[in-house]
């Protein structure tokens, strides 16, 4: 469901900083992002260039963030060509604003335009991506040895392609008022699995275990000596997915369709937030059915499936009506998975009370993410 796309916005608002007069807040979506004061306008195309885009040289120069001296960006990252978020003025600036030209008189006919790092003039629409016009890729970091490891082509139609978009990205999706359920956000690493039918089965095999990435590609880790350092398998073992779900199965009564679990393994080792435990496992999705097909039980029904199994399932922060205030209020604070409260909270997962599905965006479930969170200090780590 996640995608890294550059996007030509159309800017809904603009905010003044409450504390200077020479920058001001442009609102695209849902994001804030501070710019120079007067540089756009409501109504303008502009484009967006989000958290953890990689940028080259004439990007950086073009907004202003390229360090002359040092030879390199004003962003993050070793070589400052990263974007993060920052905190101007004590307020939340999220993603860059690159803006566009309006050529009235240009060969296609009046249109917003993108100037690449050879001068051409590329007209574009709002919902462009342009990542390859200007040359942006998204940063992956390094995976520790723990967490990669052998693979096997088990089949895309076989294993859910799972992801949650920022809530920040689709603004209206919930409406307030809307009955909703929102679970607590771990930092640690996406692990699913599933149990394929007898049919469908591999060389016999019909348990795999894979991570986001993987998954998406069809792919699952193998199960063998090779891989016995692999966090995700061990962590499978040591929650018995494969024991769980087969009473889902069971309890399902579905014996013909791929059943899959999805959850987090978190804890000390895994990311930067460690938690103060060893590795652990909690389960936060259920469902049956081949990628594109598949039905994900309700919240309160896959929740109430999971305790009654013996699984452990990620906290529950708030059910009730929705709103932005709540919201907010619900997403910062302190983890409360260990009961100890010893870091901060990433965020949460909104889900609506019953399944639904959405033109633009498909599954109605969408994540949002503690301020906090995103400003946090030291070797931050997003390992998937």
């Amino acid at each position: 469901m996640s995608r890294f796309e550059v996007q030509a916005r159309a800017i809904t608002e603009i905010l003044p900083h409450p504390t200077a007069d020479k920058i001001e807040f442009v609102r695209i979506d849902g994001y804030l992002s501070i710019v120079k004061k007067g540089q756009v306008r409501v109504g303008d195309l502009a484009v967006y260039l989000p958290e953890a885009a990689v940028l080259p040289e004439f990007v950086l120069r073009t907004v202003g963030l390229w360090n002359e001296s040092e030879g390199k960006g004003r962003c993050g990252g070793d070589q400052g060509n990263r974007v993060k978020a920052v905190k101007l003025r004590n307020c939340l600036s999220q993603g860059i604003v690159y803006p566009l030209s309006f050529l009235p008189d240009h060969a296609l006919g009046p249109s917003w335009c993108l100037q690449d790092e050879h001068l051409e003039q590329w007209p574009v629409k709002e919902g462009s991506d342009v990542a390859a016009i200007l040359g942006i890729t998204k940063h992956i970091p390094q995976i520790p040895e723990g967490l990669s490891g052998a693979v096997l082509p088990v089949g895309r139609h076989l294993i859910p392609d799972f992801d949650i978009e920022d809530i920040k990205k689709h603004p209206g999706v919930f409406q307030e008022g809307e009955e909703v359920r929102i679970s607590e956000k771990l930092h640690g690493i996406f692990t699913g699995a599933v149990l394929l039918s007898e049919s469908d089965a591999i060389d016999g095999n019909r348990f795999f275990v894979f991570g986001k990435g993987l998954g998406s590609e069809g792919l699952a880790f193998i199960d063998d000596e090779a891989n016995k350092g692999n966090v995700y398998l061990q962590m499978a073992h040591e929650a018995e997915l494969r024991a769980m779900l087969e009473k889902i199965a069971s309890h399902l009564n579905e014996y013909s369709l791929p059943v899959f679990i999805l959850g987090e393994t978190f804890g000390r080792g895994v990311q930067d937030l460690g938690y103060a435990s060893s590795p652990s496992y909690r389960a936060f999705d259920i469902g049956v059915g081949y990628r594109g097909r598949e039905r994900y039980l309700d919240y309160d029904a896959a929740k109430q499936l999971g305790e009654d199994i013996g699984v452990g399932w990620v906290p529950e922060l708030y059910r009730g009506p929705f709103s932005a205030s709540m919201l907010t209020s619900v997403i910062t604070g302190k983890e409360s998975v260990t009961g100890l409260q010893v870091h901060l909270r990433e965020g949460g997962v909104v889900h609506p009370q019953h399944e639904r599905e959405n033109t633009s965006l498909g599954r109605v479930i969408l994540k949002a993410i503690s301020p906090d969170y995103i400003l946090r200090k030291g070797n931050a780590t997003e390992y998937q």
